[in-house]
């Protein structure tokens, strides 16, 4: 993916998404959680972007009106996203499932590594008891269906 986003834009492009990015979700205070551009996140960005074409003129005319505000300040990130709403909202979304969708992420935050989907998580088997407890009223009332 990152060879992707590499050749999908530009470096001033590029430079400009990863410090999108870093403001949208920035690192910790003490640096042990990175910032989203810093872990390239972009890679994901431009792989959602291939997968889905209908994003791609969206994202292109945000990135170009993104591209004469600059990104440097927490001020040029609200004044995309009140310009170029589509832009943002697609960035934003993007960056979230990027960023927190990563094993790495996940760990730092205390969260399970494995997969988010398919795999999803562990989830333990409720007791035959308690089972038996919770479905009993529904059991009680006994068929409210007609066989087909």
């Amino acid at each position: 993916m990152a060879d992707h986003a590499a050749s999908l834009w530009s470096a001033d492009e590029r430079a400009l998404i990863d410090a999108l990015l870093n403001q949208l979700i920035p690192s910790s205070d003490d640096g042990s959680v990175p910032a989203a551009g810093s872990i390239g996140v972009a890679a994901f960005v431009a792989h959602a972007l291939d997968e889905d074409p209908t994003l791609q003129s969206p994202f292109a005319r945000g990135l170009a009106q993104a591209t004469e505000i600059g990104a440097g300040s927490a001020d040029a990130v609200v004044r995309i996203e009140t310009e170029q709403p589509e832009f943002f909202k697609l960035l934003q979304r993007l960056a979230y499932m990027g960023y927190y969708s990563r094993p790495d992420i996940r760990a730092l935050l205390g969260l399970s590594a494995k997969p988010v989907h398919p795999d999803g998580y562990d989830v333990p088997i409720e007791p035959e008891d308690l089972m038996a407890d919770l479905t009993a009223p529904v059991r009680s009332r006994g068929q409210c269906y007609r066989d087909a």
